[in-house]
């Protein structure tokens, strides 16, 4: 009975352990999160999603965190191209920022998630998730951006009607430059010249200058020869720049398929610490069960042979009476 009292002690000591343990998985996860973010600042893509991995499994319960850690991975995956991973890691993003109950965070993961889908042409998946993310949070500070994920999910299945339609009037650099293609693909060249003569100075984006220099160089009459001279010279030297960052990022995505095709090894070491130390708790608490059990039935044995004893001297005792009183007669 003794040691009953030591099973909430004993909980107790565990919860402080896995509380403890709990704190420094967070600094840790913390501490990585802000390299990661500091690296990409740097242009060292790979780097930092090395450190990213480390944070996004160092055990931290913290799902804001989690959430941010998974979103600069996907960000990662979308520079270099790959919309499908970037997809799936927005996806664990956004289910990190849900468990959080981050509904802005939560939103912004959904409308990524739907930009992907955008790119890849899957306009109807897009639109659904963009609805599922203005529904969130209806009054949010991203409907900008919304703005551009309906625009693109439009403009990526070709219906350029309806991109006119979400781009007027174009709030920001993307959503001219899809306006200008517009115009371009639907054959209407002088509009698409006007709009892309407004974007040229305002642009260093490889992708915008491409399409730049196709629009303008199909409408070079009204274009200008010397716009079509500038913006090609500016589109090489920023290829230059596209190709050196190419390598690196490269490499990162590769850190990030190496991890999901080696993954199952931390967890599994993980869940093998985990299963020891609830073994190890459940071990000791039987051994006091056990004990416990053992003096129980200690202390039944010694109060059966006390009732038999005092039975058998009362039977003594009678046995003695009887005789004494044999012997009086």
């Amino acid at each position: 009975m003794t040691f009953k009292r030591y099973i909430p002690v004993a909980a107790a000591l565990c919860g402080m352990l896995l509380l403890s343990c709990g704190r420094k998985a967070d600094e840790k996860a913390r501490a990585w999160y802000e390299q990661g973010k500091a690296l990409r600042e740097q242009g060292k893509p790979d780097e930092a999603m090395e450190v990213f991995l480390k944070a996004a499994h160092s055990g931290t319960k913290d799902e804001v965190l989690l959430g941010r850690v998974w979103s600069n991975m996907a960000n990662i995956c979308r520079q270099s191209n790959d919309h499908s991973k970037a997809f799936e890691v927005y996806a664990v993003s956004a289910e990190h920022f849900l468990a959080a109950r981050d509904t802005l965070a939560y939103a912004y993961a959904l409308n990524n998630m739907a930009w992907e889908q955008a790119v890849m042409s899957h306009k109807d998946s897009a639109l659904l998730l963009v609805r599922a993310a203005l529904e969130t949070y209806p009054r949010s500070p991203l409907t900008e951006k919304i703005v551009e994920t309906q625009a693109a999910a439009c403009f990526f299945t070709q219906d350029y009607d309806s991109v006119l339609y979400y781009t007027t009037p174009p709030a920001n650099d993307y959503l001219l430059m899809l306006r200008a293609q517009a115009y371009s693909f639907l054959g209407q060249n002088d509009s698409a010249t006007v709009y892309a003569q407004q974007l040229l100075p305002r642009t260093t984006n490889l992708f915008y200058l491409d399409d730049l220099y196709y629009i303008l160089t199909h409408n070079d009459a009204q274009a200008g020869k010397d716009s079509i001279v500038v913006l090609s010279s500016e589109r090489a030297d920023v290829q230059k720049q596209i190709e050196a960052r190419h390598g690196q990022l490269m490499l990162a995505k590769q850190h990030l398929e190496r991890y999901n095709a080696d993954g199952w090894l931390p967890v599994v070491l993980l869940s093998g610490l985990l299963l020891a130390f609830i073994g190890a708790v459940l071990g000791f608490t039987s051994w006091l069960l056990h004990h416990q059990r053992r003096l129980l039935r200690l202390e039944q044995t010694a109060r059966t042979n006390a009732r038999r004893q005092e039975k058998e001297h009362t039977l003594r005792m009678l046995r003695e009476a009887d005789d004494l009183r044999s012997e009086l007669a």
